[in-house]
């Protein structure tokens, strides 16, 4: 590409959206949803949507960029007057290791295998034969009317950041050319973004929201945007995207509502999960998404996650952050007010200082914070004097501002995280949703609705294998059985690894793609259940009436799964058959020790928990514990 820059664009048609980029050479992997496939989908582009209850839409955008910070810019055309502020990569973070999806194992040993003689086989086996459980986790020209072609509606500085809002006439006979002229004009470097791409954006009345990076920022100092606006859905804006798009992009959305939300105008993907290596799940999983979203033509995403926001209280913002904060902010420092007007207050800040960037170092916005309290002369860089702030100790020349260093690191580093976990807490349910998609592909913007009726989903898989040990082998060579909750069994032998390829074109990706609305399980359009079951040889598949939907129409007690109730398959007649418990506290029947039976019971649940406790309830409790873990202190002042 022969851009320079990166340029986003926030798209405003009937409703607000969110984000839209184009990339140049710049940006390491071009695209704003630069996602090179990795394992659990550490590299996904991340938004975070709150859908307010006074019809508005929160949005936290992870932004990456590699390039020169004087190209880096973002325009985002935005209805209204936007609130704006700044994240922090360090929630985003921690958000996406609690919420990312596992599969494991629980194991156990069916019968006895041989013994294993280590005087005639040093180093072999190491595994007793016996029972037990163990885990395996696996973006000029025009006729002037009334009044000015270009208003500056807002501008600021947030974090890193300069920003302006403008507005263009409509009477503009371009009015897309000339908010670029404006804007470059103005510095913002948007010369890797066409008019024709914000003509639609601006037709329908949208301001422009720009963001360049503050003189003296380096692009390492690239941190999260938040951008509060009026809308009722939030809305990804993907197809001017598809410019610079990579294949199969990573891109992962986390909504917080009333209930849990849905693709209103993609398709809901259910995997299969059979093709899941549950051995090692992140050698697999992306792949298996990857696959799954083209069978849905590559607008479809998979809920990997829906559950009462409150358990994700202690995540971004956790007691520990608000303890270790208390104890830096009240320490006695015997900071005195100057002497004279002017200056920093009296008082040895060096120990303030060393205790910040010690407890801090990392997290974004500390360098703002030491910026602004910290004066260096001209032969130091800040970049510098952070790395190292002990070299430089007895330097008469540095001057400190204690009391404006900790309003500092309150306001750029504890502040962002704090209100980043009261996004989280604001409505009573979070979902994370995730895709791959290809340029080919980004023909319809995502929007996300909610459906009060779904059950619950764990992000949390578990399946249960059992080692067939008989007296002729050694456990390490004895065959074994994985137990599928969506039903089906696998067969493989102790070090084969899993037997099944995620790439094998016998074997669908998705389980069921599901069109759903804002209210039941959704229309199935496409179901392999059964063709999945016959790969397994799964045999005796009977609807089970307990199981089926309720004929009155009536929603079953804890909501139902995505694509609804499936049949049930008995398992072998056994005397002495077991129960394993799911990740939502359910039983699950499972094959009777010693039977050999390749029959197993599948979860009538899909893999979801369908027993949440209730929501509002849990909700008034959180309201009613308040917010005390969450506030930051204030000022202090001696």
């Amino acid at each position: 590409m022969a851009s320079k820059s990166i340029v986003c664009s926030w798209l405003a048609a009937t409703v607000l959206a969110v984000l839209l980029c184009l990339g140049g050479t710049s940006h390491a992997c071009g695209g704003f949803f630069c996602s090179a496939v990795a394992p659990v989908n550490q590299s996904a582009e991340q938004i975070i949507f709150s859908q307010n209850a006074d019809d508005t839409v929160t949005a936290v955008i992870n932004i990456q960029y590699q390039g020169e910070a004087e190209r880096f810019a973002w325009v985002l055309p935005i209805s209204g007057v936007p609130d704006v502020g700044v994240s922090s990569n360090l929630a985003f973070q921690r958000l996406l290791n609690a919420t990312t999806p596992s599969y494991s194992l629980t194991q156990r040993v069916e019968g006895t295998c041989k013994e294993v003689n280590y005087n005639t086989f040093p180093g072999a086996g190491g595994t007793t034969a016996s029972g037990g459980s163990f885990s395996a986790s696996g973006g000029t020209g025009g006729t002037q009317g009334a009044g000015p072609i270009v208003n500056v509606v807002a501008q600021g500085s947030v974090g890193p950041y300069d920003y302006v809002a403008i507005s263009v006439s409509p009477d503009a006979n371009n009015p897309a050319k000339v908010a670029l002229q404006w804007l470059s004009d103005n510095h913002f470097d948007v010369s890797a973004l066409g008019g024709d791409i914000l003509a639609d954006y601006l037709a329908s009345g949208s301001n422009l929201l720009a963001f360049k990076l503050t003189k003296g920022n380096s692009a390492g100092s690239i941190r999260p945007i938040r951008v509060t606006y009026p809308g009722k859905y939030p809305v990804i804006p993907i197809r001017p995207t598809a410019v610079a798009a990579n294949n199969d992009m990573g891109v992962m959305v986390y909504v917080v509502a009333d209930a849990q939300a849905i693709p209103k105008n993609y398709k809901s993907l259910v995997l299969n999960e059979a093709l899941i290596n549950w051995f090692n799940f992140s050698s697999s999983y992306n792949q298996v998404i990857n696959r799954a979203a083209d069978e849905a033509g590559g607008q479809g995403f998979v809920s990997e996650l829906a559950e009462q926001s409150v358990n994700l209280r202690q995540t971004i913002w956790t007691q520990v952050d608000q303890q270790n904060w208390e104890f830096v902010h009240n320490m006695d420092y015997g900071f005195a007010p100057p002497a004279t007007d002017g200056g920093a207050p009296v008082g040895n800040a060096w120990p303030l200082l060393n205790q910040l960037i010690s407890q801090y170092n990392g997290w974004d916005g500390l360098q703002e914070a030491v910026t602004g309290a910290v004066t260096l002369p001209s032969d130091i860089t800040i970049q510098a004097f952070l790395a190292a702030p002990y070299l430089y100790q007895d330097d008469p020349r540095i001057e400190i501002d204690g009391l404006k260093l900790l309003d500092g690191v309150q306001q750029n580093v504890i502040s962002p995280m704090v209100e980043t976990q009261r996004l989280i807490l604001s409505r009573p349910y979070l979902t994370r949703l995730f895709t791959t998609m290809s340029a080919d592909e980004m023909t319809v913007d995502p929007t996300f609705s909610t459906n009060p009726d779904l059950a619950d989903i764990s992000n949390r898989h578990t399946a249960e294998q059992v080692i067939e040990c008989n007296p002729d082998v050694y456990f390490y060579q004895a065959p074994w059985r994985v137990t599928l909750p969506q039903g089906g069994t696998v067969h493989g032998t102790q070090g084969g690894g899993w037997p099944i390829d995620p790439a094998d074109p016998a074997m669908p990706a998705n389980r069921k793609v599901v069109t759903l609305t804002e209210s039941g399980s959704g229309k199935v359009d496409t179901d392999n259940t059964q063709a999945i079951w016959d790969a397994l040889e799964v045999l005796n598949v009977i609807p089970n009436p307990a199981m089926s939907t309720n004929p009155s129409g009536a929603i079953p007690s804890g909501g139902v799964p995505i694509g609804g109730i499936d049949p049930m398959i008995p398992a072998a007649p056994t005397s002495n058959s077991t129960s394993t418990s799911s990740p939502d506290g359910s039983s699950t029947p499972s094959n009777g020790a010693g039977n050999g039976s390749s029959v197993a019971m599948t979860g009538a649940q899909s893999g979801c928990a369908v027993h949440p406790p209730n929501r509002s309830s849990s909700f008034a409790t959180l309201m009613a514990l308040g917010w005390c873990a969450l506030l930051p202190l204030r000022r202090r002042r001696r």
